[in-house]
């Protein structure tokens, strides 16, 4: 193999791994929004359920994002139960953790929906 092609070589496995890493960032900004929706739609949740909840009713980007290793899939929502989210509609950023004590009832969902809103005015 000469130097050209030696070059090129190198060239294509970098973008290889380029198209990857932007394909798994994606596959993780799905897995933070279903993180996030399920924390709107199920109030109440803590760590525990929210976990639970995204393995079963999410599995389709828990798996993308994170792989099928239980371990591997726990230990990582662990880490992004700590991981701050900005909310696309209000532009809030707090941690899931934090989020869900902002969820914690319907009323307070219900507030939530009503001060995107009153924003959007």
């Amino acid at each position: 193999m000469n130097k050209e092609e030696c070059a090129f070589e190198k060239m294509a496995l970098m973008m290889e791994a380029m198209q990857e890493t932007e394909r798994q960032d994606a596959m993780m900004d799905e897995l933070r929004a279903a993180a996030f929706e399920a924390l709107i739609l199920h109030p109440g949740s803590d760590y525990r359920s929210w976990s639970d909840i995204l393995c079963e009713q999410y599995t389709l980007e828990v798996y993308d994002a994170l792989g099928e290793d239980e371990d591997i899939i726990r230990s990582s929502l662990a880490k992004l139960w700590m991981e701050a989210y900005q909310d696309t509609a209000s532009d809030l950023v707090y941690t899931y953790r934090d989020w869900s004590k902002a969820f914690a009832t319907p009323e307070s969902v219900q507030m939530y929906y009503d001060l995107v809103e009153e924003t959007k005015k």
